[in-house]
């Protein structure tokens, strides 16, 4: 059980928000988000994840009992920054979906290499990609693998950088069938056929003839070695190691000088039979599509649907495949391969007699097996193979014993004659395919030696799990199971060879090694051992065989080896990738492997040179299959086995690799319907348990997986300590304070050479602190920058508030003060108009008291004189004369009051009649203003120009008049008698368009001429006289203008300060317009009065 401390921690990568994978039937690996923290509730862990894809709630729980190790969790995903890592192997959390899901992401990027430490992972694309290019090859030249993405020419480019340093090296391209083993093959050859002209500009040209030959090695054994299949239109059907051999590094320019093709297991059951959707070898569809006429005619040939060994699989046409130009670029590579067109032709000629012995009819009877001898395929088979017809009509169908010395012949059945007819087939296609590469060898070996540098480049199967597996997949496999054990010793090696060259403290690695299992398959007792003991009995059957099987190792003890649940002639054998179940139908046939010693006697008399050429070589690894009879005598002991033979090839194979640096490259065939950029997940996954790569995680994981240079490391999560330590240390010094001071286990981490080593996940680990460290920088950066900017907003909202408050209150200032000045305006009016009212009222109301009080009084005095007795006459006469006089100043003083009436409303309409006029002044003195500024702009020129011509004048005067005037109005001018004229012109530039009519009139008046003269004449004195006085007449010019402006300030300060109610009113109103016209005047003619000469007579009008 886990400890809590350390199960605590590893819970932290499983917070909400964080993902992790779960097992996918379909899929292989699926990826779920955490959506809650993982919580320990009554001893149980529980997760709830949500899947990415799909949606759906996965629920982990887990109880704490049966978690004994982090890996019983759910496999965390890496940090994002890792998805499309370049090399697998720098993955922080390094375990099977990680390396799943880190190829899966790449590749549907359009990413098809991936390096997983020293292997490199192709995946097949299915459609040409342009990265295969002369200049793709040139990025590579002298480059190191780190330094580029990855991709096979990285790989060929080490390859060849380590062997110019002495060492042998190989390159091993495994995978299964459609996986891209064959072409990756071709890019490694055609890389390294290149590579010494690669920094020349014509690279693709300067190859040499034996460069060109060890590429066109390719085409003769894809030709004749390779098939469609289900999986794949160009199937390898063999394994082949090509060693390219090197000139001597130190000799100045490398190149190849030869090379050497060793070929493994040809599959020659397919010569015989092929599945549906399969094909045979495709030489024989070739020959048939492309052979010239005449030739067919000779060789018998006709479409392929006519041959019972190439119709069985119904698939003769392979889409995009021109089988015509295939044939022409096989004869190609064969002339080019040393083959002349002569013995072409008896190579297809042996192809096409195997084609007919496929057609001959075996017709069953009863226990004997007959073939007729009028047979045309019967026929045409022999005359193209040069032998006699009816020998080999008889020892197909019938089997010779010997018995105690005596020889017995007798009668078989037809599956035997079927079987040993086939075997002649499978006989002479075997010797063909090893006589070409027998030549091919001897054609590329012409200019070099075994002892040379070479690189090595394996095409060998990989590793194949069908539903039901045979002979030829035992052999497969335990190939497969060899080279990966070389796989995982190099690794380990390698893993080891690199803490050391570090001085990191390291225990040995522990990793599941395959060697039992191989032992269980090679050892002395081993299968193939039991294989060959129960094939050279004359009884030997396949029953027998895995009875054998079952008593020596379906044992407690091997752990390599099962019974299966169901039927008794099976074995099951648990190899590294995949336990696989064989069916041993047929395994003692296909060990055996030969052809009877009657029918080699048959062959050896053959009137055909080149069939005599190819049986006289008996290669031990050219043994073909065997009919169904048993093979008895001491000959059948001295015949070696197909197991055998293979079993020595493969140690002659590892032998060979040992003693080189060896490099990986795992094909890996995305989907099964080859289309282009389709990902299969279960697919995928089950390969890279296949070929090897997850062991090589495993062995990793089990010591410092995560390793990263010094610069690396400082350089990434330097942010995870203060600033002072970043500027202060080294890359090395930095780089272990930030690891000393985050991780508290020192069993987690060592410090190397260059590089620091982490164990499994701390580079996750440090990444989830980068990326809280990032977080909180990004905030605090955020917080301070919007911050600043509210502040910046709010200066200028202040700012602009400020300036808006000002303008209303300023805009409300003015408005109250307006209305006040309305207000009194209208209070000044209301009395005026109520005076008015007021008097005229009260006038009218005097008046009718007046008449009233007169009235009265008149009654009342006339009641008095009534009542007073009679006074003199006198007294009434002066009484009454009063009285009418009074009465009469009543009269007058009531028009008078009428009088004033009609004035005061006469007044009120001239109160409005001047205060339009007082607006109309204004108006007119804000005229005045801006005149008056124009007019000091032009006082100010006028001054420069006085200036500049007092000095042009003095320095005239001074010079005899000689010297030129500049941009003075005064044109020097040359004429007769040496005598210097100074012409007064006016540029048009000076004049405005109003002028223009004024500048001739000034030219013809205001020329003067000047002559170089002695001082002292009267001449030369009256010219300077002349000038003196238009010079004073300047001076007044500007007076002039300085009294018109001082006036017209006079005069608006006049205009403002005068009463409107004064008497003169109009008097003044058209004094002031006079003025004003003539100032107007003065200013239209202000040049004219500037350019005017000096009047004769003083004008007295007042400028």
């Amino acid at each position: 059980m886990i400890e809590t401390d350390v199960l605590q921690r590893r819970l932290l990568d499983y917070q909400k928000g964080s993902r992790a994978y779960f097992k996918h039937a379909a899929h292989g690996w699926s990826m779920a988000e955490a959506a809650s923290d993982a919580t320990i509730s009554s001893n149980v862990v529980h997760i709830l994840f949500k899947d990415v894809d799909s949606g759906e709630a996965i629920d982990f729980k887990l109880p704490l009992s049966k978690i004994n190790s982090a890996s019983d969790l759910p496999p965390p995903k890496n940090p994002d920054f890792m998805d499309h890592v370049d090399d697998l192997s720098l993955l922080s959390h390094l375990h099977e979906p990680a390396v799943f899901w880190g190829i899966k992401n790449r590749f549907l990027s359009k990413r098809i290499y991936t390096y997983s430490g020293m292997v490199l992972i192709a995946m097949n694309p299915f459609e040409r990609v342009d990265i295969y290019t002369d200049e793709i090859m040139r990025k590579f030249g002298g480059k190191k693998r780190a330094e580029m993405t990855p991709h096979i020419y990285g790989i060929a480019e080490e390859c060849y950088r380590a062997m110019l340093e002495g060492k042998n090296q190989s390159v091993v391209v495994s995978g299964e069938s459609g996986a891209g083993k064959t072409q990756s093959t071709r890019y490694i050859m055609q890389y390294l056929a290149a590579v010494d002209s690669l920094t020349e500009s014509e690279s693709s040209n300067l190859r040499s003839e034996t460069e060109e030959a060890v590429l066109a090695s390719n085409p003769i054994l894809e030709s004749f070695g390779n098939a469609k299949t289900t999986r794949n239109d160009n199937s390898s059907r063999f394994g082949k190691f090509v060693q390219l051999f090197f000139s001597n590094p130190y000799s100045g320019k490398v190149h190849i000088t030869g090379a050497k093709v060793q070929t493994y297991l040809l599959e020659r059951s397919r010569l015989i039979y092929q599945p549906d959707t399969e094909r045979n070898y495709h030489i024989f569809y070739q020959l048939c599509a492309a052979a010239p006429l005449a030739e067919k005619k000779m060789l018998g040939l006709t479409a392929w649907k006519n041959f019972a060994y190439l119709r069985q699989g119904n698939a003769g046409v392979i889409r995009n495949v021109n089988d015509v130009e295939e044939f022409r670029t096989t004869q190609e590579a064969l002339s080019t391969a040393g083959v002349p067109v002569a013995l072409q032709w008896e190579i297809f000629r042996i192809c096409a007699a195997l084609l007919h012995i496929g057609n001959i009819e075996i017709a069953p009877n009863r226990d004997a097996a007959s073939c007729s001898e009028i047979d045309v395929a019967l026929i045409k088979c022999t005359e193209l193979l040069g032998i006699n017809s009816s020998e080999f009509i008889q020892w197909i169908t019938k089997k010779q014993n010997i018995i105690r010395g005596e020889k017995f012949v007798k009668n078989v059945k037809s599956e035997a004659a079927v079987a040993a007819r086939d075997s002649v087939t499978k006989v002479i296609y075997t010797k063909l395919f090893d006589w070409l590469v027998k030549t091919i060898n001897k054609n590329l070996m012409r200019e070099s030696t075994d002892s040379q540098q070479f690189i090595g480049v394996l095409d060998i199967y990989g590793f194949e799990h069908f539903a039901t597996n045979s002979f030829e997949q035992f052999c497969i496999n335990y190939a497969n199971e060899k080279l990966q054990q070389e796989f995982n010793a190099h690794v380990f090696r390698i893993e080891q060879e690199g803490y050391i060259q570090e001085g990191i403290q390291w225990t040995m690695i522990e990793f599941t090694d395959n060697k039992q299992c191989i032992e269980l398959i090679e050892g002395k007792l081993g299968i193939l051992a039991l294989l060959d003991e129960e094939s050279r009995l004359q009884n030997g059957t396949d029953a027998n065989l895995v009875t054998k099987l079952n008593t020596h190792f379906a044992t407690p003890s091997q752990k390599f080896y099962a019974k299966p649940r169901f039927g008794t002639t099976d074995f099951v054998v648990k190899h590294y990738a995949v336990s696989v179940q064989y069916a041993s139908h047929n395994f003692i046939d296909k060990n055996k492997d030969s052809m009877s010693d009657e029918l080699k006697q048959v062959l050896a008399k053959s009137t055909n040179p080149f069939l005599r050429e190819l049986l006289a070589d008996d290669q031990v690894s050219a043994i073909a299959a065997v009919p169904a009879g048993k093979v008895a005598g001491r000959a059948s002991a001295k015949t070696p086995t197909l197991g055998s033979v293979f079993k020595a090839s493969l140690q002659d194979l590892m032998a060979t690799m040992r003693k080189t640096e060896s490099h990986y490259i795992r094909c890996i065939k995305p989907n099964m319907a080859k289309e282009p950029f389709q990902f299969e997940g279960a697919m995928v996954l089950s390969q890279l348990q296949a070929c090897g790569v997850l062991e090589t995680i495993k062995i990793s994981n089990a010591g410092y997986p995560n390793k990263l240079e010094y610069a690396i490391f400082a350089t990434r999560y330097g942010l995870l300590v203060d600033a002072l330590s970043r500027t202060t240390f080294d890359n090395k010094a930095l780089a272990m304070k930030i690891v000393t001071s985050i991780l508290t286990d020192p069993s987690k981490y060592q410090f190397g050479k260059t590089k620091v080593f982490l164990k499994n996940g701390q580079i996750a680990f440090f990444e989830n602190r980068r990326k809280d460290r990032v977080r909180y920088l990004v905030v605090l950066t955020q917080k301070n920058f919007k911050r600043s900017i509210i502040q910046r907003n709010y200066e200028r909202t202040k700012a602009a508030t400020i300036t808006i408050q000002a303008f209303v209150r300023s805009f409300l200032a003015r408005k109250r003060r307006t209305e006040k000045k309305k207000v009194r305006s209208a209070i000044v009016i209301q009395s005026l108009w109520r005076a008015n009212r007021a008097k005229a009222t009260f006038a009218k109301q005097q008046s009718l008291i007046i008449r009233l009080q007169s009235a009265i009084r008149i009654q009342t005095a006339r009641n008095a004189r009534l009542s007073l007795p009679m006074r003199d006459s006198a007294t009434s006469v002066s009484l009454e004369n009063t009285l009418s006089t009074l009465a009469k100043t009543v009269v007058v003083q009531v028009d008078q009051i009428v009088a004033l009436q009609s004035k005061v409303g006469s007044y009120e309409s001239q109160i409005s009649n001047w205060k339009g006029k007082y607006e109309a002044a204004s108006s007119e003195i804000g005229v005045l203003k801006e005149e008056i500024v124009d007019l000091k702009a032009e006082r100010d020129i006028y001054k420069e120009e006085r200036d500049f011509f007092a000095n042009t004048l003095s320095n005239c005067i001074q010079d005899g008049l000689l010297a030129p005037f500049g941009d003075f109005p005064f044109i020097p001018d040359t004429k007769e008698d040496s005598c210097t004229v100074a012409r007064f012109s006016l540029p048009e530039s000076k004049f405005k368009p109003e002028w223009t009519e004024r500048r001739e009139s000034i030219l013809a008046h205001a020329r003067v001429s000047f002559a170089p003269m002695p001082r002292g004449s009267e001449l030369r004195d009256s010219l300077i006289s002349s000038l003196k006085t238009q010079n004073e007449f300047l001076k007044s010019t500007v007076e002039s203008l300085r009294s018109v402006q001082h006036r017209s300030s006079i005069y608006q300060v006049g205009i403002r300060s005068k009463s409107i109610y004064e008497e003169d009113d109009i008097l003044a109103e058209a004094e002031r317009e006079r003025q004003k016209a003539l100032l107007n005047r003065r200013i239209t003619n202000r040049y004219s009065v500037m350019r005017r000469p000096p009047p004769v007579v003083k004008s007295t009008e007042d400028p």
